[in-house]
């Protein structure tokens, strides 16, 4: 006596039929499929959390600055201030853009992420001042590039892309210009 029963049957299908008939919603159907819906749900995570973080930051920063008004610093409490207030609406409206699937998403946390990290390393080189800033930055950078390789590995994902709704590639697909 064999395996039987429910152990042998196939799985039930689990979306409806898209509109050219198929079922299951893959990157061919035109619905992105659910692998790249989860890295997409996954990398919006993590760019909200960087956001929210920054954002933490620039609040810390503007407590300090009446806290501590006189401190010596290489940088203004306004810089850090502005700089963290700004990365962290960036970084969350990405975030959330990707959460949406908006057809600029994709771009925008490209651009995004390139720019913070470019951000990120002027500030080391400009304003850096103590030994240990410089002996951490072999490790900082180990995490600026594991962080754009992630960003730009899943943004460019073999058709990761075509979750996004309202994408050029897309629309192309929907008009049947392949």
């Amino acid at each position: 006596m064999g395996r039987q029963g429910m152990f042998t049957s196939p799985p039930p299908p689990t979306s409806s039929p898209s509109p050219n008939g198929r079922r299951g919603g893959g990157a061919a159907a035109g619905g992105g499929g659910g692998g790249e819906v989860k890295r997409f749900r996954l990398l919006s995570l993590l760019l909200l959390a960087l956001g929210l973080a920054n954002l933490g930051k620039a609040l810390v920063a503007a407590r300090y600055a009446g806290l501590l008004p006189d401190l010596p610093m290489t940088v203004p409490w306004g810089y850090l201030v502005a700089m963290g207030a700004f990365w962290g609406v960036v970084l969350s409206a990405c975030g959330v853009a990707l959460w949406l699937r908006r057809s600029w998403a994709r771009w925008a946390t490209l651009a995004a992420a390139t720019l913070y990290q470019a951000h990120v390393w002027l500030n080391h080189f400009l304003f850096d001042a103590s030994d240990y800033a410089r002996q951490t930055r072999p490790r900082d950078l180990l995490f600026s590039l594991l962080f754009l390789v992630l960003i730009w590995g899943t943004l460019n994902w073999s058709k990761s892309w075509l979750c996004c709704e309202n994408s050029p590639q897309r629309r192309r697909g929907r008009r049947g210009l392949h």
